[in-house]
This record gives structure tokens, C-alpha cells and sequence, in this order.
């Protein structure tokens, strides 16, 4: 977020039985909630309208309701907008542009159709999001720094017959997009169908994602292409061939791609018409991994990961769920501001802004996970407003060698927050 001006804050955590104290933190910022109209605490209706009324440095609590909020964009402001916990929060669009290099934003939390990152010399840090939509699930265009944890990315493609193939799941242009932990996939191409008499065959499945002149770090994540549709049965014609499987990933001669433990799969091709009177149809081809003249890069070493909750009050536990080898040591870093920084001897990005603070959690066991939990200290947020902290998990294996695992944000509440306000999702 943007640096303030205001007073910093005292901040400490708790981990077993060792206190660890960051001497200072940035001060929070408001606290503004979105909900259903009636119920108490609420300030606004829609995200649009908490969006149109923060400021640079504010929070935006949005919490489950039984409809779909119609979407909103972050213009040019540092904002966080966080979905509560205690239900799925579905928006229609997310949209993001035009901050500027000592801005910021945060989306935590949200489930949405489309997502649009554009014009963007600040960072963004995106969190336990999915998108799903047609018309392109997400596109990332001239934007410096974007940071994806543990999201999902769907294409849009359908499942009845028609004459269109399955949508790009992410398209990235001019941008640098690091992706922790995800899934992408691209749209099912539609199945065959006979138009005034005449057969089709099925429609090609679309691609995970492409990437034009951008940079594009995966590390344990998931790429697949879209499947490709089924062809026309042989029904009083003839049979139709099924659609070619999506690639997983296209890119440009301008290109470079990083991967470490990731995923890259190939769509199947959609199966062959069924023959009535004879042999069916054939399959359409499968696409390929990478399809393109770019650089690609696969570094060595295992995905490590970080799992915790998002929103926290002041005097709670803050679960810390560690995986990765038996042996390696892990260690917390965190700070009150992101900055995504690409380090590749590390294999990834840190997203905590450098320096940060480091906290030594302990050695991993045997079955390579590790369960800890963090105190919050009363007294770091004042009332009506959430305080951002930035954190990811940094493995030391057993030759010295460290690996970073995913990045968290948690959003920290004073201890006098009602976290239901006497309303229920």
C-alpha cells in the first residue's frame, strides 16, 4: 500500500513459546464493510460503492450475501478488498488499472466472472481468488508486478453443442505474472451439432494461457488445455471428428517463462462422432505443452507451501500450515507492504517488501508438514480499521540451499470487531 504519514504501530508475534517483535508497522487503514443493507456495521451495498469512498491505504471487508455483487474497479488507488471467510463472496468482474509505482492492491477472498489488471506500474497481489467467465477469465496487460496465490483460473467454455471453441483461461501482455500454487484451464470447446441439416464437428478446447511479451513465473501450479468438444454423431448423415485439445501454453518470440515443480498439461482432444452404420469419427488432436519461440526456464527444487486464515482479530491464533521436505527449516517472513521481487536463485518471487522481518518457525518431520500458530498481540489496530500483513514461508533445505514457498496476506482486526454484527451470511 501507499506509504503513510501517520503514527507507526508497535507489532509483535507470538510463535510457540517465543515472542518476536517488529518494532514497527505501518498504520491501518479504515475499515470500511460491505454487506446487506439491514444489517448492522454495513456501509455500503456494493463493492463499487466502498471502492468510490476509501482512500489510499483503506480496507474493504466484503461479506457473503445470496447475491452476486455486479463487479467493481480499482482506479488508480491502493486498496485491499478482502472476502469474509465465513461464506463464498461472488462478484461479477474485478478490475484493477492505472496504479501508480508507489501504490498498491489487494484482492483476498473473492470469487468473480472476469478479472482485468491493465496500466499498472504498481503491484498487485491477488489471494484464495477464482475467476470463470467467457469473454477472456482474466487478461493482465502493461502491468509491472502481479502476484497470484492459490487462485483458479477457468476459460469459458461450454458444455451443450454449438460453433465455438473454449476461451484462453489467462492471457498476459507486456506484464510480469508470478503464479504460486494455482490452476489454469482452458475452456471446453463446444460438441458438434447439425445446422439446417449439415453435421459440425466439435470445436476446439481453449488454451491455459498466453503470454505476449511478458515474463511468467509458475511455481506448483497447474496449466492445462481446454478439451476439445465431441463430434456429431452419425444420425441420418454422417458422423463428425471431435475437436482438438487446447495448448496449455502459447508464447511470443518476446517471452520468458519460469517454471519450478509446475504442472504443464496438454487438452485432450474431444472424442470422434459415434457411426451408426459404421466406424466412428475420429478423435481431435491433443494440443501441445508450449507452443511458441519464447525462452522457458525450468529451475530445479520442490514447491513449498504456506497455508493460513486471512482475516484475523487482535488476540487470536493465526494457524501457519507449513509443507515441503522432511528436514528443512522453515522461517516466516513478513512485512507490512508488498513488493514483488522476482530472485532467482530462489526460484520465485517474495512478495513481503524487502528487507521484512524474519521469525524461525522450526524443522519440518518426517511427513514434511509442520502446524504452528502465530499470536496477535492487542493494541496493533485501532477501532474501525484492519491492519495488512504481507508474509511467506522460506524453506533452508539440508544443504543450506533456501526455497520460498507461497506468500500470504492476513487483513488484522482490533479485538472489538463483531465479525457478525448479528447478521448471517
Amino acid at each position: 500500500m501507499v506509504r503513510r504519514t501517520r503514527p507507526r504501530l508497535a507489532f509483535a508475534l507470538t510463535l510457540g513459546l517465543g515472542t518476536f517483535l517488529a518494532p514497527t508497522a505501518t498504520a491501518a487503514g479504515r475499515l470500511w464493510i460491505v454487506g446487506t443493507s439491514t444489517c448492522p456495521g454495513v456501509h455500503f451495498t456494493t463493492v463499487q460503492q466502498a471502492v468510490d469512498a476509501a482512500t489510499d491505504g483503506d480496507v474493504i471487508l466484503v461479506r457473503p450475501t445470496t447475491s452476486e455483487d455486479p463487479g467493481f474497479t480499482i482506479d488508480g488507488k491502493s486498496l485491499a478488498i478482502v472476502g469474509d471467510e465465513r461464506g463464498a463472496v461472488r462478484v461479477k468482474f474485478a478490475s484493477i488499472r492505472d496504479l501508480a509505482a508507489q501504490q498498491s492492491a489487494l484482492l483476498l477472498g473473492l470469487s468473480a466472472g472476469q478479472l482485468r489488471v491493465t496500466d499498472n506500474r504498481g503491484a498487485v497481489w491477488i489471494e484464495d481468488c477464482s475467476f470463470a467467465a467467457f469473454g477472456g477469465a482474466a487478461v493482465m496487460k502493461q502491468s509491472t508486478d502481479v502476484l497470484m496465490s492459490r487462485c483458479s483460473i477457468t476459460g469459458g467454455g461450454w458444455s451443450v453443442p454449438g460453433s465455438s471453441p473454449g476461451e484462453v483461461g489467462l492471457s498476459v501482455s507486456t506484464s510480469r505474472v508470478t503464479m504460486v500454487d494455482c490452476t489454469v484451464t482452458g475452456g471446453i470447446g463446444s460438441s458438434g451439432y447439425r445446422p439446417f441439416g449439415f453435421p459440425t464437428p466439435g470445436q476446439p478446447g481453449g488454451d491455459g494461457i498466453h503470454v505476449a511479451n511478458g515474463q511468467l513465473i509458475l511455481n506448483g501450479t497447474s496449466v492445462t488445455g481446454g478439451l476439445g468438444g465431441w463430434g456429431y454423431p452419425q444420425i441420418f448423415t454422417y458422423c463428425t471428428p471431435g475437436g482438438a485439445g487446447g495448448d496449455a501454453i502459447r508464447h511470443d518470440p518476446l517471452s520468458t517463462i519460469y517454471l519450478v515443480d509446475a504442472d504443464v498439461t496438454p487438452g485432450s482432444g474431444g472424442p470422434g462422432g459415434p457411426g451408426a452404420l459404421g466406424p466412428s469419427c475420429p478423435s481431435g488432436r491433443p494440443g501441445i505443452a508450449f507452443r511458441g519461440t519464447g525462452a522457458v526456464h525450468f529451475l530445479p527444487g520442490q514447491a513449498r507451501s504456506l497455508t493460513s486464515r486471512r482475516v484475523i482479530l487482535e488476540r487470536e491464533a493465526v494457524p501457519l500450515d507449513f509443507a515441503g521436505i522432511a528436514g528443512d527449516v522453515a522461517w516466516l517472513l513478513f512485512s507490512f507492504e508488498q513488493e514483488p521481487t522476482f530472485w532467482l536463485p530462489l526460484g520465485g518471487t517474495v512478495g513481503p517488501r524487502l528487507p521484512g522481518e524474519q521469525l524461525l518457525v522450526g524443522t519440518l518431520p518426517p511427513s514434511g508438514s509442520l502446524s504452528t500458530s502465530a499470536w496477535i498481540p492487542p493494541g496493533v489496530v485501532e477501532p474501525h480499521h484492519a491492519q495488512l500483513v504481507f508474509a511467506q514461508g522460506v524453506h533452508v533445505d539440508h544443504i543450506g540451499q533456501p526455497w520460498l514457498g507461497a506468500p500470504i496476506a492476513w487483513v488484522i482486526l482490533d479485538e472489538g470487531h463483531d465479525p457478525d454484527d448479528g447478521c448471517s451470511p
